[in-house]
This record gives structure tokens, sequence and C-alpha cells, in this order.
């Protein structure tokens, strides 16, 4: 039951999400939804050229009005789907990381065995994350990459 109700969490890339995505007939709903959020915080913040210096457009507007409500709608979705998995993990899943750390670092050196149990605690925590850590940068790079070439572009505006 609780894979199954992970596939509800539409937010993210589920099964679900590709049957929204094929309902709702746009080729890319993430994406769009995405492009719809990053527009309105640069609206937001005031940060509204785009990087040749021209204005910045809503990339929604080219899209019949149908599809631009459920581009729009999906954002929300996205935004608050990823805003509560986010305040999970630093509520739930961050404090028991600590408490495994803790764990480990307190049974290491102690006997042998408590020494192998946290070593090998530490050592799987630590890969998990280096793992992690490097397939998010290479998927998420350019953007990074992106954003902060425009905000140091709009500082130097200012």
């Amino acid at each position: 039951t609780l894979r199954l109700s992970a596939q509800f969490m539409v937010f993210m890339r589920t099964d679900m999400y590709f049957v929204l995505q094929d309902l709702t007939g746009c080729s890319n709903l993430y994406a769009d939804g995405s492009a719809y959020l990053r527009y309105l915080a640069r609206r937001g913040t005031r940060l509204v050229r785009s990087h040749y210096g021209e204005l910045d457009v809503d990339p929604s507007e080219e899209r019949p009005l149908p599809l631009r409500r459920t581009i729009r709608a999906y954002s929300a979705v996205l935004l608050f789907g990823t805003a509560i998995c986010l305040g999970v993990e630093f509520v739930v899943t961050l404090p028991a990381l600590i408490a495994i750390i803790a764990r480990a670092v307190s049974e290491t050196g102690v006997a042998l065995a408590g020494t192998l149990d946290g070593s090998a605690a530490l050592a799987i925590v630590l890969v998990w994350y280096v793992l992690w850590t490097n397939r998010w940068w290479c998927r998420h790079r350019h953007q990074v990459r992106s954003m902060a070439g425009q905000h140091l572009r709009a500082r130097k505006e200012v």
C-alpha cells in the first residue's frame, strides 16, 4: 500500500505523473511547470531579463489557454509537493541520520565488534551520500551554473 501511494506523488516523475501528463496532453509537464516556477521566481526577485538582456516572458504564454492553466496548476502542485518532501527530509530523515552517525561514532573504539559495526555504518552512509551528491551534480550542474551566472549578472547591473 505504501509503494502504491507513493505513485500518486505526481510532483515527481512517478507512473501517475506520466498518466497525468498523457491526460493533460502536455509533452513535458514537469519541465513546463519548473520553467513557469523559475519565471515566477525571477519575476518576484525582479530578475526578469533573459540571458541576452531582453525582458523575460512567461514560458507558458505560447501555449493554448487550457494547457496554460494546466501548467500553472501543476506548478503549484510541484512547488508544494517538493516543499512537503523537503520538510519531511529535514524533520524526519535528517534527525535519524544524525542519530545513526552519533551512534556509529560512539561505538567506534570501544570494542572490536563495536568498532567494526560503527565503521561499517559510517562507510555505508558516506558512500551513499557521495554517490547521491555525484549523481545530483551530474544532473543539475548546468542549472546551478546558469543560476549562478544570472545572479552575478544581475548584481553587476545593480
